[in-house]
């Protein structure tokens, strides 16, 4: 069963800046989040993260422009991060706190699939 393919999109300019200004806001979003981690704020887990999405939004109004499910995406993988944190030092290994991402190292954008048709050799 093929659960995976890798493709290569050829885009714009336009939408290539378009792509890369959403990845650098859920960095930020990202980054912030780590941030106050670091200060001592607790990790109320994705649920409760995720519903100050719109005070974010109320401090930065350019993530009104993000579509939702990748800003959704940043909380879950927060949320990964922090698991196996917790995980790490429950077994008394190496912690490694969750870092900070620096620009052109963070992660793809997550898009679901369900949106997503191929139809020939064309991405619909």
């Amino acid at each position: 069963m093929l659960l995976t393919k890798k493709i290569r999109l050829e885009v714009s300019e336009r939408d290539a800046q378009t792509l890369e200004f959403m990845q650098a806001k859920c960095r930020g979003l990202y980054n912030w989040w780590v941030m106050r981690l670091r200060a001592g704020e607790r990790w109320p887990g994705w649920a409760e993260a995720k519903k100050t999405l719109q005070e974010s939004q109320a401090y930065d109004p350019q993530l009104r422009w993000v579509y939702g499910k990748l800003l959704h995406e940043v909380y879950f993988r927060l949320d990964a991060s922090m698991g196996a944190f917790f995980r790490r030092v429950k077994a008394g290994e190496k912690a490694g706190f969750p870092r900070v991402r620096p620009r052109h190292c963070f992660f793809t954008l997550c898009y679901p699939a369900m949106y997503i048709k191929i139809a020939g050799k064309r991405l619909v």
